[in-house]
């Protein structure tokens, strides 16, 4: 028995197991891949395969092998890259001598490995010998390879190849493909792919806004587009798309100014004043996301009930707000006299009545209506909403929230409600596509002294956009906590007159303005989901109740159709205007002309440096300033001075304390960011600010080059434009003789112009290298060495260390490096695999855009280092069941911030052997944290309950088909399926197409996995080869480590609540009071209650308490045992 095996025996046991070549190999090999050490990794391959002492390797071993090769093809040593190459291959090659099926991120580090050799072609062949496993970074390698050579055709393939398997292409994957057309020429497919990336990401790298800076700064950029094109076609395409692009071309012809600016928080943009607008999901997008309500809805509904109230919808509904009528009513009631507050409610109707004099349209259940109705103090109020059919009772049994969110979707208009629809009916509408409707639609509401105020959407959207007159804002990623100091390219014609012609822009809503509706903007603004234009949206501020008459509210009259059409809305645009012409105003800039059919056509006066007089050809007033005033504004910023960190973007919370502590013994008064990324400092006084210029040799960080410049009204500075640099230079291991000045001057004349040397250099308290500051060219050569004749006449060579290189990287102007170490330039792709595979669509989509909800944002940039950190060690998500979000901030309304903050990672060790294990999120407590447990579905023998997985069950009896077809037996079904799928081919021949239903998809995707287990028709995993479920369910679990105790707990001899608290027990899961406490939660006494002596703990009652003592010694005389172990481990 195991009582009997003594602990040094046992030790003994584990001693001799670890001292195995196989367990040593293993863990060099572990040691190798952290350490990315080839050389040691080839040695240990050449060992464990040559001799009579070969060691078996499996499939885990040569990805680790594979994953060191395809992380060393990134090395600056391009003999090291040569070596990885060939020596990749070579293990590629013995693995597949071994019979060993290759696996998902054995293809992926291979793929690298041919892309590192230029063989783009190897490597999409690669990539798709995996067939439906294959991930994104399968197919990344030879996409970036295609890229990299200038194989736009071929790269369009792949691109196809991976849109065809259901996998979505991320910035890294489209910036690469937008550079290699940019390149090629290709205005079409630059234009193209400008939009793929406004539809995957919200904001762009860096780099992605070089690679779209590049392509506007060509000359050929400024000869491809459209002119005289209709500008009611582009406001249709417009309005169907969403509002924030148009998708008809390039618009315009002329040169394209390109600028960094920022947005103000009404979404106008700095640079060239257009405004930015809150987009709207497509038309398609529409329909079909209130088709999908429909189709969930009539799932958990009563059909009959849900389809009268589409029915209803279609016949008499035209509203232009949809109210969540239980919401507002439960609004903060949560007190001892709360209950429904139809005052709460009625105060809402109204308000939205006095904006537009259009009602809204009420959602709230029957059974709630009903009560109302039985009440008279609120009978009158609910009977009038009934009569003006703003009131619409959903049926008993029924859940309103498919009611409320069905409608505002169908008619496209507003919802007011508090509800952050989170339960689970909304998870199962999944996609981004929900979340961008909904920040376009909701309306929140909150209540002071019994008047309701809205919060109304966000004036603009964080996204790409496109405006009606070509022009483009690309918001750039990156962590602000003000998104008015967030960077935007802002791209547009260098001259309006080639383009269309845009409408004119008024920074200030006209005073006669009627439209208050939540569907309206301003007389001076496109539609609510109109055009892009420089259109100032009407800022809906927080407002109280109108007093409206009762007269007023008992108004019949028919409501108007929240889809106006497109001439309906120019023309109330056009009579709008009109209006606001009436009045005389110094700030007034455009004319209007109306039409027959109330159309009006509205031209904008667009300032240009190279065409100052570009007004004579306008219709309109211009402001003359006065120089006078100039002056006068001038001497506010006379002791300003312009700075700017060459090679480097810190931000602006960085840079303020880095120039107060500078200069702040100076007096400073302001640190301003300016548009253009540059810094602007006002001192106190211009003694001040002459002191700060005096010595104008400044470093940031390591050695960055801190231009400063002083300001002036005429011309500011631009980094780009600065000729030279001071750069400390160090010259390591100098001989003494050589640190007089003279010759330090005369060696660092090489690189530039000698300024001084550090205080370390000149008193000799360091002599490990000497330090100089040359002032040096930017582009210029700096080489690793110089060369200089010694007193004897021998030239001498002397190592250079730049504390930083006055350089440009080639790849973006950026400064400090060259394209070979810059960061940008490196394709993500090469970074390492992942040993684990994951299942297509398993927690990849969903996982990025919505882990986070309110509050300020999450930027790329900070994410990218722990992202590429969880790819080198090979790391993944555990699969969740629950709630999406771990945590939350526990505020109230919109300060309320939910997050993905707590998650299970795995292995590829893990998912083999635990391949159905999950993470379940539990009920968040006392914590603001969410509990996660994991489960794993194993079998009694290897430590768990032996509770069969139902989805691993389900695809077991799939394969039992793909069984049954393979051996062709006779039966209906089987003749249908060979009729329709087969026709004529075999199993293993035929192809999953597109069109085929979900079940077959599902019988060639397991045909697949199952493949290498099946002989023909025979199941080679039994005797007689015929398949059963139960085998094929063990293979597809995979048995895992057995469990010794298992035998013992789960005899038949044992009563099964016994064998279940012994289960316990050995797993550790019995509440004692010692694990309670570890849990933090309180436990008054922590001692055992039998005994009273020591802290209550699984070996204490089992072993060390005296009741279990005298149980025990009793045990051991029934038995005849001379010893028992006293842990439960033992």
């Amino acid at each position: 028995m195991h009582a009997n095996v003594s602990v040094a025996g046992e030790l003994k046991s584990r001693k001799k197991k670890k001292s195995t070549p196989e367990t040593q190999f293993r863990l060099n090999l572990e040691q190798c891949s952290k350490t990315k050490d080839l050389p040691t990794a080839i040695t240990l391959f050449n060992s464990a395969t040559s001799g009579d002492g070969e060691i078996h390797l499996n499939q885990q071993h040569f990805n680790s092998l594979l994953y060191i090769c395809s992380n060393a093809v990134t090395s600056q040593d391009q003999s090291q890259r040569h070596t990885a190459v060939e020596f990749g291959f070579r293990v590629f090659e013995f693995m597949r001598s071994k019979n060993i099926t290759p696996s998902e991120a054995t293809v992926t580090a291979v793929a690298r490995l041919a892309a590192a050799k230029d063989d783009g072609d190897a490597a999409f062949e690669l990539a798709k010998s995996v067939g439906g496993l294959g991930r994104l970074r399968t197919y990344s390698s030879a996409l970036f390879c295609y890229c990299r050579n200038g194989m736009d055709e071929k790269a369009v393939q792949v691109e196809e190849h991976i849109v065809s398997l259901g996998l979505r292409l991320e910035e890294s994957e489209l910036a690469a493909l937008l550079k290699v057309h940019v390149e090629k020429g290709k205005g079409d497919k630059v234009y193209e792919y400008m939009h793929k990336l406004r539809a995957a990401v919200r904001q762009v790298s860096e780099s992605t806004a070089d690679v779209m800076q590049s392509w506007f700064s060509a000359e050929l950029a400024s000869k491809v587009g459209l002119e005289n094109l209709d500008m009611d076609q582009v406001n249709e395409a417009k309005l169907r798309n969403g509002g924030g692009w148009h998708g008809l071309g390039w618009l315009g012809k002329g040169n394209w100014v390109v600028q960094k600016s920022n947005v103000t928080s009404d979404g106008v943009c700095r640079a060239c004043g257009g405004q930015l607008i809150c987009v709207d999901i497509e038309r398609a997008e529409t329909e079909h996301f209130a088709e999908s309500i429909a189709s969930l809805a009539l799932e958990r509904e009563v059909q009959s009930n849900f389809k009268e109230f589409q029915d209803w919808m279609d016949e008499c509904a035209e509203y232009e707000a949809i109210v969540d009528g239980a919401n507002v009513g439960l609004y903060q009631q949560n007190f001892a006299d709360g209950g429904f507050s139809i005052s709460q409610l009625d105060a809402v109707v109204r308000e939205l009545y006095a904006r537009n004099k259009k009602w809204p349209l009420v959602i709230l259940h029957q059974k709630r209506v009903k009560g109302l109705l039985e009440n008279a103090s609120s009978r009158e109020t609910v009977q009038n909403w009934i009569d003006q059919d703003v009131l619409y009772g959903t049926p008993y049994g029924s859940n309103d929230d498919w009611y409320w969110l069905y409608a505002a979707v169908k008619l496209e208009c507003m919802l007011v409600t508090n509800d952050e629809m989170r339960d689970h009916i909304f998870e199962l509408l999944g996609s981004s596509l929900f979340f961008r409707w909904k920040e376009r639609h909701q309306v929140k509401y909150s209540f002071l002294k019994g008047k309701p105020t809205f919060v109304m959407p966000p004036p603009y959207s964080l996204v790409i956009q496109e405006s009606g007159t070509g022009s483009w804002h690309v918001p750039l990623a990156g962590d602000v906590d003000d998104e008015s100091l967030r960077t935007w390219l802002c791209v547009n014609r260098s001259r309006t007159s080639d383009a269309l012609p845009d409408r004119s822009t008024s920074k200030e809503p006209s005073e006669d303005c009627q439209h208050n509706g939540l569907n309206e903007r301003c007389c001076n603004s496109d539609i609510l989901a109109g055009t892009n234009n420089a259109d100032e949206i009407c800022d809906f501020k927080t407002t109280s109740v109108t007093d409206v008459s009762q007269e007023e509210l008992n108004l019949s009259g028919n409501n108007q159709s929240p889809g106006k059409t497109l001439e309906k809305k120019i023309g109330d645009l056009g009579q709008s205007m009109e209006k606001g012409q009436s009045k005389e105003s110094n700030q007034e800039v455009m004319t209007t002309e109306s039409t027959r059919k109330g159309e009006s056509t509205v031209k904008k006066l667009t300032e240009k440096e190279d065409k100052i007089n570009a007004w004579e050809n306008f219709d309109a007033r211009v402001a003359k300033i006065c120089p006078q005033k100039v002056e006068v504004e001038a001497e506010y910023w006379a002791s300003s001075v312009i700075s700017h960190v060459l090679g480097a973007h810190p931000p602006y919370r960085v840079m303020n304390a880095f120039y107060r502590h500078l200069w702040g013994h100076l007096g400073v008064d302001k640190v301003l960011l300016l548009p253009t990324g540059l810094f602007l400092i006002i001192f106190k006084s211009m003694h001040a600010r002459e002191e700060a210029l005096k010595l104008n040799i400044y470093h940031f960080g390591n050695g960055h080059p801190v231009i400063v410049k002083p300001w002036t009204v005429d011309e500011g500075i631009n980094y780009k434009t600065v000729s030279s640099v001071p750069v400390w230079v160090q010259f390591p291991n100098l001989e003494l003789k050589y640190w007089n000045p003279d010759s330090l001057s005369s060696i660092a004349s090489i690189l530039g112009t000698p300024i001084m040397t550090d205080d370390l250099t000149d008193s000799k308290k360091r002599v490990h290298y000497a330090r100089v500051l040359i002032d040096m060219e930017i582009k210029q050569e700096v080489p690793d060495e110089v060369l200089f004749e010694d007193e004897k006449g021998v030239v001498q060579h002397q190592k250079v260390h730049y504390e930083w290189k006055p350089v440009v990287c080639k790849s973006y102007d950026g400064y400090g490096h060259d394209i070979m170490s810059c960061r940008k330039h490196k394709q993500p792709a090469t970074l390492a695999p992942q040993p684990a595979t994951k299942k297509k669509g398993e927690d990849t989509e969903w996982r990025k855009v919505e882990e986070k909800i309110g509050g300020v944002p999450v930027a790329l940039s900070d994410t990218e280092p722990l992202k590429y950190c969880i790819e080198e060690c090979g790391l993944q998500d555990l699969k969740q069941q629950g709630t999406l979000h771990t945590w939350c901030n526990k505020q109230i309304g919109s300060a309320r911030i939910y997050a993905k903050l707590d998650r299970k990672m795995v292995n590829g060790d893990w998912v083999e052997q635990y391949n159905h294990s999950i993470t379940i999120v539990l009920t968040e407590g006392i914590s603001d944290h969410c509990p996660l447990m994991v489960q794993l579905e194993m079998e009694k023998k290897e430590g768990g309950l032996g509770i069969y997985d139902a989805r691993t069950w389900n695809e077991a009896a799939i394969l039992k088909q793909v069984w049954w077809l393979a051996n062709e037996k006779e039966n209906l079904w089987l003749r249908w399926m060979h009729e329709v799928y087969l026709k004529g081919k075999s199993i293993w021949e035929v192809d999953n197409k597109v069109d085929s239903s979900w079940s077959w998809k599902q019988i060639v995707k397991l045909r697949d996995k199952a493949k290498e287990r099946f002989n023909g028709g025979n199941w080679k995993l039994s005797k007689n080869g015929i398949y059963s479920i139960s085998s094929g369910y063990k293979w597809l679990q995979r048995e895992g480590e057995k469990f010794s105790a298992a035998p013992v707990i789960w005899s038949r001899l044992n009563i099964p609540k016994h064998s279940f608290i012994a289960w316990l027990v050995w797993k550790g899961r019995v509440w004692t009071k010692d694990r309670l406490s570890h849990l933090n939660i309180p436990v008054q006494d922590p001692l055992c209650c039998l005994c009273e002596q020591q802290e209550e703990s699984l070996d204490h009652l089992f072993f060390c308490c005296k009741f279990s003592k005298d149980l025990l010694s009793k045990i051991k005389a029934w038995l005849g045992l001379r010893r028992l172990s006293v842990q439960i481990s033992k």
